[in-house]
């Protein structure tokens, strides 16, 4: 009676396993480069270094790699320049999750008191930086899983190839709102192209008591990241997130 016990057991537990099943994790080596940076205008790359077909047609062509992007204002350019790439990971991590169990972005990061993600100064504890999400003149809340520009066009892209493209983050001070511009047509925007503070407002009308402002507010410093989150996959991808550099407002 025992061992008859025992193997029902041993059954239904194979059983149980088969049925939950074994996640697929999709997880590649990419990440976001600088190539220039003027006044009023960054341009940068997302590669994909290292991949194989199997791992990159498990992406949804129609839903492919998202650009994310994040402002904090300072009275520095230098604000972010103390900071080691890992200690902006870190605190990056806390909110989106580490590679390659990511998290998404929620609403609740547009909110004056949250962000996407917070870290202190590098010579002074008891002053605070919040890295917010841009939002959109139009009022435009850009969540998971649709961030700010996205991959998509089944017939362009090649599976078999490395993904890379350009884009480029540019202010206009007349409309006192940046706008991102990735050269690769497959890219599409998902905003109506003039990003904005949060709460929708242009970083022309910055005041020093404004609550995404610290510290004086002459600067915007600019930081993204790749999110791949839709296709034959259980897990939700991010790059390191890169610190693209500031512009002076």
């Amino acid at each position: 009676m025992k061992k008859r016990l025992t193997l029902v057991l041993i059954v239904s537990a194979f059983f149980i396993f088969i049925g939950c099943g074994i996640p697929t994790i999709f997880t590649i080596d990419s990440s976001i480069r600088v190539l220039s940076k003027t006044d009023a205008k960054i341009t940068a790359k997302y590669v994909v270094d290292q991949s194989t077909l199997d791992d990159l047609g498990k992406i949804d062509p129609m839903n492919g790699p998202k650009i994310f992007l994040g402002y904090a204002i300072t009275g520095s350019s230098t604000t972010f320049e103390g900071y080691s790439a890992s200690r902006l990971q870190t605190a990056f991590e806390a909110k989106a999750g580490k590679a390659p169990y990511g998290r998404h972005i929620r609403a609740n990061a547009y909110e004056a008191d949250e962000g996407i993600f917070s870290i202190k100064d590098a010579h002074d504890e008891n002053l605070l930086y919040v890295i917010y999400p841009f939002s959109d003149t139009s009022g435009g809340v850009y969540t998971s899983p649709n961030y700010h520009v996205m991959y998509t066009d089944p017939t362009a892209i090649s599976l078999d190839d490395h993904i890379e493209t350009d884009f480029a983050v540019e202010y206009d001070k007349a409309n006192g709102t940046f706008s991102v511009t990735p050269a690769n047509p497959s890219y599409k925007h998902q905003t109506n192209n003039k990003l904005a503070r949060i709460q929708q407002k242009p970083f022309s009308s910055i005041q020093p008591e404004d609550e995404d402002v610290v510290a004086g507010g002459l600067y915007v410093h600019l930081f993204a990241a790749i999110n791949i989150s839709q296709g034959d996959f259980n897990n939700i991808y991010w790059t390191n997130l890169k610190y693209l550099g500031s512009m002076e407002i």
